[in-house]
């Protein structure tokens, strides 16, 4: 068993060897995934992925036999210099809205990650997140009711 290490910036095709990767907890006490895949060209059959990660996958409804493209993303003007994972399916291989059951596990994970409390670094990532797209609302908000079809009240809705 040979673990993967993604390098910056770098997409890596992967295909997975089971449905569900095992589930453990690392030196630092953090929940840890453990994905097997196909062995890739440089010997490795498995990678770890943080809780964040696995839900990024999860999301995406694949299982055995599905191949994915996880990209470590690192760059100093993005996220303040701290590296992400992105994951995407393969242009070729878009998901079958049908396929239902494998969709089902993810929503079961997505529901999982309520279940802990969010430690105060992610909320406040959150809260940021949620303040920027409320003032995009507000801004589109404030150019769809300029004068045309403005009522009483609205100017009380658009603070909220």
């Amino acid at each position: 068993m040979s673990y993967m290490k993604f390098k910056d910036n770098s997409p890596e095709k992967v295909t997975l060897k089971f449905d569900q990767p095992k589930e453990g907890v690392n030196q630092f006490g953090k929940t840890q995934f453990t994905y097997g895949v196909e062995e890739t060209i440089l010997g490795d059959d498995v990678f770890s992925a943080t809780e964040k990660l696995h839900g990024k996958i999860q999301e995406l409804g694949v299982a055995k036999g599905d191949t994915i493209i996880i990209t470590k993303v690192k760059k100093d003007d993005v996220n303040s210099g701290f590296a992400f994972f992105k994951v995407e399916l393969p242009p070729n291989q878009l998901k079958k809205v049908t396929d239902v059951k494998n969709m089902d596990k993810g929503s079961k994970n997505f529901e999982k990650q309520f279940d802990k409390p969010l430690n105060s670094h992610e909320l406040e990532i959150r809260v940021i997140k949620l303040e920027k797209n409320m003032d995009v609302l507000l801004k589109w908000y404030g150019e769809m009711t300029s004068g045309a079809g403005h009522k009483p009240g609205d100017d009380t809705l658009a603070q909220l």
